[in-house]
């Protein structure tokens, strides 16, 4: 499946490069994080990222979170009370049962960068 009319691409630099020309940023709710394993559901305990400088220098228009433990931290604690928040299935491995309802989730949240 082709986002922004680009193919599928491995090479990290160029991830990077297509993120940063279609203005989109990648950031993690977390600033750092106890779990045993890599299911959040086992996230003991977590302190949260500021995001305050980001909010104050960016023109976010939409918050997309990756996975369900995203979505409620962002909702739980206010992160972003005045912007628009689209939750998606998370990339994790852990959620490859839902492929294609993932796969046309996040289809529809890139849609909306456009």
């Amino acid at each position: 499946m082709l986002f922004f009319n680009v193919p599928f691409e491995t090479d990290y630099d160029k991830r990077v490069a297509l993120l940063l020309n279609h203005h989109i940023g990648l950031w993690d709710v977390y600033h750092l994080f106890e779990r045993r394993g890599s299911l959040d559901t086992s996230i003991k305990t977590a302190e949260l990222n500021d995001f305050s400088e980001i909010l104050d220098t960016a023109n976010i228009q939409l918050i997309i979170t990756n996975g369900k433990k995203a979505y409620e931290e962002v909702l739980e604690n206010q992160l972003f009370p005045d912007i628009t928040i689209m939750p998606c299935i998370s990339t994790s491995g852990a959620a490859n049962g839902y492929m294609k309802k993932r796969r046309q989730q996040w289809y529809e949240a890139l849609e909306m960068v456009r």
